[in-house]
């Protein structure tokens, strides 16, 4: 598949013939990223031999169906980075005549493609009214720098995960977190330039990292105090790449074995804080709502989501144990 590469880019419906076709051609003169998009594959091929295939990206696409929208914008994703400049809504048919000597079918084929097709497309992009936009969770982007044991990684192609490809499959029966999946994943992260430093489990989890044999030591003076104290936490790793906070996550999820549908499964995240942030979809807002009475209402709006900056910066575990199992 061609890439962007850092190119502007456009979504094209209805671009194998006619304005569609003359507008992906004028865009790709004008060195942008072109995604050609048409129910007619031959004209879509012709025009890709026109254009250069490097810099376009081609798919079949029906606008009356989410389906395929859906499928097109993950399949333009892929190449663009999931950047989009613009979309030019495009995709249309025309019946001419006397309105007596056009067809009910007609007329509902030039609503449907006219009407339902670009709203589609507009839903597609920004999400429909009805449905909030969402953002790839944490463990979708860890499809390298991961230990795993009886559970399949994500297999998206490109840089973005989207669609079916971002989940982890068929988790089998939890193994135990140790020492020895936490330092070859480290130092997976290292060889693939990353820097983690802090190492997120859930509150089990954090037990057995205190109880890695790594730990020196268990007990030290303090100053000022008599007694000793007996350390029974480990706070901080120190890993051959680098140190690593252990922080506890009462919130983690766990995930159902989907064979035996009853052991829990965990996760062990390694994370580099400058490498990830809050993404703000819809910038906080107050909107007013009608009255009711002598009370005034508001109404407080605010859409955000997860930002990887960088996968290659973090790390996971996957598949591990959540609690004691009896």
């Amino acid at each position: 598949m061609s890439k962007s590469i850092g190119r502007k880019s456009i979504f094209v419906t209805g671009a194998a013939s006619g304005i569609g076709k003359a507008t992906a051609k004028l865009f790709a003169d004008r060195s942008w990223f072109v995604g050609l998009y048409d129910i007619d594959e031959t004209g879509l091929k012709t025009l890709v031999q026109e254009i250069g295939e490097e810099n376009c990206v081609w798919k079949k696409l029906d606008v009356r169906s989410r389906e395929d929208w859906a499928a097109g914008m993950e399949h333009f994703s892929e190449a663009t980075g999931s950047k989009l400049d613009v979309l030019f809504n495009n995709a249309g048919i025309a019946r001419h005549g006397w309105f007596e000597a056009i067809s009910g079918e007609d007329n509902d084929l030039m609503v449907d493609i006219n009407v339902k097709g670009v709203l589609n497309g507009v839903g597609a992009v920004v999400g429909a009214s009805d449905t909030a936009r969402v953002t790839a969770g944490f463990p979708c982007w860890l499809k390298t720098n991961e230990t795993s044991t009886n559970v399949t990684a994500p297999s998206y192609s490109g840089s973005t995960p989207t669609g079916a490809s971002q989940v982890w499959k068929t988790f089998g029966t939890p193994t135990a977190f140790t020492e020895t999946m936490l330092k070859a994943t480290m130092q997976e992260c290292y060889e693939s330039g990353g820097e983690p430093s802090m190492l997120m489990v859930g509150p089990f989890n954090k037990t057995a990292v205190s109880a890695f044999s790594g730990i020196a030591s268990s007990r030290y003076n303090v100053d000022g105090a008599e007694p000793s104290v007996i350390i029974g936490a480990a706070d901080i790793y120190v890993s051959d790449f680098g140190n690593l906070s252990v922080v506890p996550n009462r919130f983690f999820t766990s995930v159902i074995d989907a064979g035996s549908g009853s052991l829990m499964n965990n996760w062990a995240f390694l994370i580099d804080p400058d490498e990830v942030k809050i993404a703000s979809l819809r910038p906080y807002t107050i909107e007013s709502l009608a009255k009711t009475g002598d009370a005034d209402k508001r109404m407080a709006l605010r859409e955000w989501g997860l930002q990887v900056n960088n996968k290659a910066a973090h790390g996971g575990i996957a598949g591990i144990t959540p609690a004691q199992l009896c």
